[in-house]
């Protein structure tokens, strides 16, 4: 028979707790592949309204204006934000900037390709309606 949780040693209890976490983890991964979470088509970023229902609307260009100087600036701050960080650690460097700038490079064009399918669909919408 174990001895109850409070007489058994620090490192029982700690090897105790990390088994148990590892348990939960494999529990959540099992319960989120068993609901088709883990099914990526690709490995690509989208915009959220690029794999919705498209519908014209009159705000559609100027959104995609937006989104365009959005992801610029979100680019240009994480590469400011990389060099900022090599200034103040040199650790690993230029190694870890690079390979930052690189995995930056390549957000920014899977959600500009992203970007550019919702434009083309809203073009294509705008020719078939050519109400709007």
């Amino acid at each position: 028979m174990i001895a109850p949780l409070e007489q058994q040693t620090l490192g029982f209890r700690i090897v105790l707790t990390f088994v148990l976490v590892l348990v939960i983890l494999f529990a959540l991964a099992f319960i989120g592949w068993m609901s088709g979470g883990w099914d990526m088509s690709s490995g690509e970023y989208t915009v959220a309204s690029a794999d919705e229902p498209l519908e014209y609307n009159r705000y559609d260009e100027q959104l995609i204006v937006l989104q365009r100087e959005a992801l610029d600036q979100a680019y240009r701050d994480k590469i400011a934000q990389l060099f900022s960080v090599w200034l103040r650690d040199p650790t690993g460097q230029p190694e870890r900037a690079v390979t930052g700038a690189r995995q930056a490079r390549k957000a920014y064009i899977d959600v500009m390709k992203a970007i550019e399918k919702h434009e083309r669909d809203i073009q294509t919408l705008k020719a078939l309606n050519p109400a709007h």
